[in-house]
């Protein structure tokens, strides 16, 4: 983790830029574990509750800022991976509504064709599902649009928020 994350928020650093800077270590953390086939889940434990809400959104936002293909194959994969409802809670911990509101509906969405609940499941859901699925292309076309809106005003600004109300949060305890 940064030695002094103060000093970053405090350097003129952009929002994006901020969150970027400590979310890296995190990520790199993260690897390290699951490289080692190590219990993630502890990893996750041992994070600070501002720790996790920066891991989870923006890992998720930075696969699904891609492209409405990529919006949906990760959305699915956060729900059969169990980590949709870390997510969601953290959102509204953060305070972003519209994220919110878009994750709801794509929970809805995804609930209501049946996707998998479970990563033995994932399978059945590929990349190309959106090329047969006209419905399905048009719903996550409109959601990727509704998330680039949100992400860089609400999700990102919030997350950097966060960081400089309490830099602390973002010391790496081993």
């Amino acid at each position: 983790m940064p030695e002094n994350v103060a000093s970053y928020s405090m350097r003129g650093m952009n929002d994006e830029e901020l969150v970027l800077k400590c979310f890296r270590p995190l990520l790199a953390d993260y690897k390290e574990v699951s490289a080692a086939n190590g219990d993630v889940s502890r990893f996750f434990r041992r994070l600070t509750s501002n720790q996790q809400a920066l891991f989870i959104s923006y890992s998720y936002l930075v696969h699904v800022l891609e492209s409405a293909v990529e919006t949906y194959w990760w959305s699915a994969y956060f729900m059969a991976q169990g980590r949709w409802e870390s997510l969601r809670a953290k959102t509204i911990a953060l305070g972003a509504p519209a994220f919110d509101a878009l994750l709801s509906d794509i929970e809805t969405e995804l609930g209501r064709r049946g996707h998998p609940k479970s990563l033995t499941e994932i399978h059945a859901v590929q990349r190309e599902d959106l090329d047969g699925d006209d419905a399905l292309r048009k719903f996550f076309a409109d959601a990727y649009e509704r998330l680039t809106a949100v992400a860089a005003d609400n999700l990102i600004a919030r997350l950097a928020k966060v960081i400089r109300q309490s830099p602390d949060d973002f010391r790496m305890q081993r």
